[in-house]
Order: structure tokens, then sequence, then C-alpha cells
């Protein structure tokens, strides 16, 4: 027995001298080629700490500058678990890294980013705000303060800041060689910012791609959706024209979809319950506006929203057999709105017909597909 042990141990031990040897010589995820061997090195995933890494020797770990924050023993891999956090001025190759404002210039007046370089076979960053808590917006949407933006792609996509924790973010990179850089811009300095984001780089064959053109992207039968800093919280900022306080939802445009599943037609859309501000992308709603007798909350859709921000869910339908395309006001339509289009498109922009929109806040609905 003690001789199959040493045997064993022996093997083990030659088989990571190896790996530390090839992985050494050659970047991440790539082919070495000796003029004797040909070895191939596939780091494979682990989870440690709430945080995806890769399994690889320490010294390689070390080497391309990731942490070693556990074992792969247990996750039937080789190796430590090498996590990838970076912050102001890092680079990045690996599949998934984190970008946190652990600088202690991160949150001062200036660009912090963090530099991504393209895998082979990559179609899509998506950006996970594991925790995001940048400046707000101003109280017209605009993010003059602090914000998240992608650069180095093709496309436009948005700018957000304010709070976004939990919230994801897609970006099509399939035409873009890279470097993509993820920055938080800072106009003016807030100390009490901080962030913590995930980036991972999707392969083009991967089931976790979400169709082209799509911001978010939400793959469970139900859930939650909430448009970019969407909150419960009153804002201070004042509006400039009315002197009235409150801020409004960002000023972007963009998709979110839903992932049509084997046996289900339809999704159905509600707004979140037990919050008033829920569906709040038009109208001057602070308290201090209100007329005694008339409802705060109203809701408008397809011609009463020509000239304001609005939601597009194509093929919508109320609970009997009106057409609800268009969706504005500041009450999503009762009980729900059912659509066979996987898709809502959020046109949230400074075109406007009046300037009194003060204190929206955004969207909080919720879905769940259903069967055919």
């Amino acid at each position: 027995m003690v001789r199959v042990m040493v045997a064993v141990i022996v093997v083990i031990l030659v088989v990571m001298c190896l790996l530390h040897t090839v992985s050494s010589q050659s970047p991440y995820n790539s082919t070495y080629r000796d003029p004797k061997l040909l070895v191939t090195v596939t780091a494979s995933s682990c989870e440690v700490l709430g945080q995806t890494g890769s399994c690889l020797p320490y010294f390689s770990c070390r080497k391309m500058g990731g942490t070693v924050k556990g074992n792969c023993l247990f996750t039937f891999g080789i190796g430590d678990c090498c996590v990838f956090e970076k912050t102001c001025g890092g680079t990045s190759s690996a599949r998934t890294s984190y970008f946190t404002s652990s600088s202690t210039t991160a949150t001062n007046v200036g660009s912090c980013s963090l530099s991504i370089s393209k895998s082979n076979n990559v179609c899509q960053l998506r950006l996970e705000m594991k925790k995001a808590e940048l400046s707000e917006p101003d109280a017209e949407g605009a993010c003059n303060d602090q914000y998240l933006e992608i650069q180095g792609t093709t496309g436009s996509h948005p700018r957000i800041c304010g709070l976004n924790t939990g919230q994801h973010y897609y970006v099509d990179v399939s035409r873009d060689a890279g470097p993509f850089l993820v920055t938080v811009e800072t106009i003016v300095a807030n100390s009490a910012s901080s962030w913590n984001i995930q980036v991972q780089q999707i392969s083009c064959g991967s089931t976790d791609l979400a169709p082209t053109g799509c911001t978010q992207y939400y793959k469970s039968p139900s859930g939650q959706v909430k448009s970019f800093n969407y909150h419960t919280l009153a804002s201070s900022r004042t509006h400039p024209s009315t002197g009235l306080t409150g801020t409004r939802h960002l000023q972007e445009t963009y998709r979110i979809c839903v992932r049509q599943q084997s046996g289900y037609c339809n999704v159905k859309w509600t707004a979140a319950q037990g919050e008033d501000y829920a569906f709040t992308l038009t109208d001057n709603l602070n308290p201090d506006n209100q007329i005694p007798g008339f409802p705060m909350f109203n809701s408008a859709v397809n011609e009463d929203c020509m000239f304001t921000d609005y939601l597009i869910i194509a093929e919508g339908t109320t609970s009997g057999t009106d057409s609800v395309n268009i969706i504005c006001g500041s009450k999503f339509p009762d009980p729900y709105v059912r659509s066979k289009n996987f898709e809502v498109t959020v046109i949230t922009n400074k075109v406007e017909l009046t300037d009194d929109d003060i204190d929206n806040r955004g969207f909080h609905l919720n879905y769940v597909l259903e069967p055919c």
C-alpha cells in the first residue's frame, strides 16, 4: 500500500512539473511546440469565494498576474485556482477577470481602466456588476459626474452611472480585434463610489451568447428586469428649470432580450408589486407638483408616446385584445402585457415635447414565459 501511494504521489508531481514547464513558456490557453513533443494546456475553470478562476500551476498563475485563492484538487482540476483581479491600469487576457476600485486613486478625477486582450474565438463580453456604486445622474438623467463605459468596440453602448449592483451588460465584439477598455470615467471626484465588475469573454459557440445587439439577456423562464440605476430612493438632484428635486432614469437606448425556450410561445410582463415607482418613464412625479384629487401615476400607450421616453414591446396585448406595442407614462398597463416577441427596446433620450419629466426612476418589471 505504501509503495502504491508513493508511486501515485510521484506521478502527480511529474505531471505538475510538466504542466509548469510548458505553461511557463506559453501564453494562457495556448499551444507550445517543443521539437520533440506537442503539449496542449487548457485551463479548466474553478469557483472560490464567489469568484470564477482558472486552474493553473502556482508559478504560472503568478507570472500571468493572477492571485492563487484555492486548490483545484476538489474540482477535479490540476493546480491552483487562479483569480485575475485588476484595478486602474491593469491588463488581462483571461477568460474571466475582475475590475475593481481597489486602487487608492480609482475614484479621483480621471480615467480608471482595465484593458482586456481578446482571446481566440470570442464573440462577446459580458459585464456582471457584482458591485457598482457610482455617482448618480443629474436631474435630466445624464451621467455628468462619473460613468462606466466600454471602449474599443464597434457600435454604440450605453454609458451607465448610479446604483447598478446586480445588473449585467453584453457587448458584441465579433468584428473587433481588441484590446477593449472597461473604463470608469470620473469628472467629479467621489470617494464613496466603488465597483467590482466581472468581465467574461464568451466564445462564439457558447450557449451563453446573447442574441446580437442585446445589451441585456435573461435566460431563466421567469425573472425580473430593472432599468439601469433603478432604485426606490428619492434623489436630491435639482431640476434646472423648475427647482424641483428628483432625477430621471438614464438617457440611453438599448435592447433587453429573454431567451425563448422550447414549448414556450409568450412572455407576460407585469410591474413589480409594492413599488410606487416601478414604471415611471414620463410626467412630473415630484410630490410638490401633485394636485389633490388627481391620480399621481398614469399609463399611456402607442400614439400617446410619440414625443417622450417609452418601451417597445412588439406584438404586445393587454388582458383583452387591445394592441399595446409602445408604453410610456408613469404606470404599467394593468394587469399585464403579453407578447409573442421576446425583446424589449428601451427608448430614453432628450427628444421630449415638454421638459417636465421629473423624478422618473425607470422601470422594474417581472416576466414569466407562458407555454404554447
